[in-house]
């Protein structure tokens, strides 16, 4: 467990949840037992933000020192994407909710990232 109650929680599945905060460890919970089911490496900093897409496919992580990194929940051991931005980053919503705030539909979404990987 975390030796602090934990910064951010994100919901991966009906069965796992993901938590960060100051020991800078993402945790992946399995509900059902309560106990840690995996744990991601050491982030850079702090977690501040942690964001599942809504399609459960991606989990991005954003740190105090505004490092962001996107691990695909099917494989949680390394990032796929990281960027150090170099700017204080207190919190994140999901493209899902961006998008819903805009004309793009998800559809659309996933589509424009498929085709940006």
């Amino acid at each position: 467990s975390h030796p602090r109650p934990p910064f951010s929680f994100a919901y991966l599945s009906e069965h796992t949840v993901a938590t960060g905060g100051e020991d800078k460890i993402v945790r992946v919970w399995d509900v059902r037992t309560g106990k840690v089911a995996t744990q991601l490496p050491e982030f850079s900093s702090r977690i501040r933000s942690l964001v599942a897409e809504s399609n459960s496919k991606s989990l991005t992580i954003l740190g105090s020192n505004g490092d962001m990194a996107v691990h695909k929940i099917s494989h949680l051991d390394k990032p796929y994407w990281q960027e150090k931005t170099n700017m204080r980053i207190t919190c994140a919503c999901s493209a899902a909710v961006l998008g819903a705030a805009s004309d793009t539909t998800e559809e659309e979404a996933e589509q424009q990232q498929e085709e940006e990987e």
